[in-house]
């Protein structure tokens, strides 16, 4: 089913769940406007944000620009994180009260093992060299240097 339209009719459950899936969609007002609409008491969310907080992180989103963008030539639906903001005015414009609670992370990860499954991405594009060059350019410009986990948001809305 498409989070766009969800076939169930207004107010069909009491409590409706987003986990890690509102960045790959382009239109995410449009599959929040669609929970608000099916649910009758709370629209609960739970997305990674980011935080540009350390070194790590910083890099962290340099990657995720990278894979991004294989990831768009590939026609795999994935977008920049939400900011945070973005989703709590979000809610508030549609008169609805939010909770938020922000999980940090500061786990650091391996550039390799960040990138694992880069080359399935880069082997589906008609420039899997170019993809590929790109990413050693990346690893030579960290020089070594480590990611980081991203964080989580978790957001409660309530409907009055």
């Amino acid at each position: 089913m498409d989070g766009r339209d969800i076939q169930y009719p207004d107010d069909s459950f009491d409590m409706v769940v987003e986990q890690y899936s509102l960045h790959h969609v382009l239109e995410w007002e449009k599959v929040l406007d669609e929970m608000i609409r099916v649910s009758s008491k709370h629209v609960l969310i739970q997305e990674p944000i980011d935080d540009p907080r350390s070194e790590e992180k910083r890099n962290s989103i340099r990657a995720q620009e990278l894979y991004l963008e294989v990831q768009k030539e590939v026609g795999y639906s994935h977008y920049r994180h939400l900011p945070l903001d973005s989703l709590v005015r979000y809610f508030k414009s549609k008169k609805i009260s939010v909770e938020r609670q922000i999980i940090k992370s500061d786990k650091l990860i391996d550039f390799d093992d960040y990138f694992g499954s880069f080359d399935v991405f880069a082997e589906k594009s008609r420039r899997k060299e170019y993809w590929l060059k790109r990413l050693d350019t990346l690893r030579r410009e960290l020089a070594g240097k480590r990611l980081c986990d991203d964080d989580i948001v978790f957001i409660a809305a309530e409907k009055k």
